[in-house]
C-alpha cells in the first residue's frame, strides 16, 4: 500500500492529469477507438520507466470497411489513410500528437484551411485537431483526435482530387481567436 492507505503505482505506471494510470487510461480509450476503428494497433514499450504510448490507426471508419470490404492495404496507397499517434501523459487535457498525410500538397490547400503543420519524412504533417480548451470536455479524447485526423483526410483527399471545390470542415481559429469561437459554440 502506499500513501493514504491507495495502492502504490508499479514503476510501469504514471499518473495522468486526471489521477488515472496513464495507461489503464490509454487502454480504455484505445479500446473504444479500435471499435470504431479497427485497424489500429497500440505500442507500449516494456521498460523499468514508464514510455509514451504510441497508436497506429488506417483511419477507416468500420462502416465503411463492412459496406466495401475494405481491407488494411486498400487503405494504405494514394490518399493514405495512415495515421501515427504519440499520447502524451496529459492527453486528456491537451490531445494526442498526431501524424499522417504525406500525400498532402500543402500548396494545394488555402492557408485559412490549413490544419496540419511541421512535414516529418517518415510520418507526414502533424494534424492540429482541436482547441486546447475543448480536450477537457471530450470523453474520449483519442478517439475524437482521429476522427478529426479522420475528417481532415477526408476534405483535402476530395479537394485536392478535384471531387469538391471547397474544403468542408467543422473548424475553429487558430491561436487565442479559435479558443474564444469553442468557448461561444458550447454556449
Amino acid at each position: 500500500m502506499g500513501e493514504n492507505g491507495l495502492p502504490s503505482l508499479s514503476s510501469y505506471e504514471k499518473l495522468n492529469d486526471n489521477g488515472e494510470m496513464y495507461y489503464k487510461s490509454i487502454l480504455n480509450d484505445y479500446e473504444e477507438m479500435k471499435n470504431v476503428y479497427p485497424y489500429s494497433y497500440l505500442t507500449i514499450l516494456p521498460s523499468v520507466e514508464a514510455r509514451t504510448a504510441t497508436i497506429k490507426v488506417i483511419a477507416v471508419d468500420r462502416n465503411i470497411i463492412n459496406l466495401t470490404g475494405a481491407t488494411e492495404e486498400d487503405c494504405t496507397s494514394d490518399y493514405s489513410r495512415e495515421l501515427w499517434i504519440s499520447i502524451p501523459e496529459n492527453y486528456n487535457s491537451v490531445g494526442c500528437d498526431i501524424y499522417g498525410g504525406k500525400w498532402i500538397d500543402i500548396d494545394k490547400i488555402p492557408q485559412s484551411e490549413q490544419h496540419v503543420y511541421e512535414f516529418d519524412e517518415n510520418r507526414g504533417y502533424k494534424f492540429c485537431v482541436g482547441v486546447p480548451d475543448s480536450f477537457g470536455d471530450m470523453k474520449n479524447v483519442i478517439l475524437e483526435n482521429v476522427r478529426t485526423a479522420d475528417h481532415i483526410l477526408t476534405a483535402y483527399a476530395d479537394y485536392i482530387s478535384g471531387r469538391t471545390n471547397r474544403i468542408v470542415l467543422k473548424q475553429f481559429s487558430h491561436g487565442k481567436r479559435g479558443i474564444d469561437e469553442y468557448k461561444k459554440s458550447k454556449k
